[in-house]
């Protein structure tokens, strides 16, 4: 099987509860990133491979974006975003 196949599957299986097997460590190093940057963004913001889409969540509570956008390539993930 090819490596990325088996990623998807390996992701696909495991997106039901990606959150809260991870949450400690995500939501932890969110802060960290978040509390370095200055600047808030504003207008779009884009997040690549985003997963659960637990990422935007922050920029959403933080600032003024008028637009979030996740994509990834599981499915799986971005129906539980």
């Amino acid at each position: 099987m090819h490596l990325s196949m088996k990623l998807l599957k390996e992701y696909t299986a495991l997106a039901p509860t990606y959150d809260q097997r991870w949450s400690a460590y995500l939501h932890a190093s969110l802060r960290m990133t978040f509390e370095k940057i200055t600047d808030q963004p504003t207008g779009r913001l884009l997040d690549v491979a985003c997963g659960t889409g637990l990422i935007l969540d922050m920029p959403s509570e933080r600032s003024d974006c008028s637009e979030l956008v996740g994509i990834d390539k599981v499915p799986a993930m971005l129906a539980v975003a």
